[in-house]
């Protein structure tokens, strides 16, 4: 989607700001450290983020499923929620079914094949090289 290429773009561009404030000092050790700090937040948090209430659900049954939701929904809502839960479990096995038949296969090779290719072809190739292309060009 554009917002998701949107948001690859502005990462490239803080990347290169980064760079760029660290290039005086020779401080690319810094600049990739950097990267460090938002990975031990994420790594942190997971430890203490429950489980997703649908997969609790599904694997440890309705009681856990209600003791996470608790946690972040009001309680008027958690059986409503859980019977939405189970409906979709029941449409999400359909759907695999569906997805593996051959007649689909075709659109989802194409489909697989143009995102693959917008990766190796895209704006972010040209954008990595851009110092070597500005460079070369004057």
């Amino acid at each position: 989607s554009s917002l998701n290429q949107l948001m690859i773009t502005i990462g490239i561009l803080a990347s290169y700001l980064v760079n760029y404030a660290f290039a005086p000092i020779e401080g690319w050790r810094w600049m990739l450290g950097l990267a460090v700090v938002p990975s031990v937040i994420l790594m942190i948090g997971v430890i203490f983020m429950p489980e997703s209430p649908r997969w609790l659900l599904e694997k440890r049954g309705e009681k856990a499923a209600r003791d996470v939701m608790k946690l972040t929904y009001p309680a008027s809502e958690i059986d409503h929620e859980i019977e939405n839960m189970k409906k979709i479990n029941q449409i999400a096995d359909n759907t695999w079914t569906v997805l593996k038949s051959p007649w689909l296969l075709s659109t989802i090779i194409i489909g697989s094949v143009f995102a693959l290719l917008q990766q190796l072809i895209g704006i972010n190739a040209i954008i990595y090289y851009a110092p070597k292309i500005f460079a070369t060009a004057g």
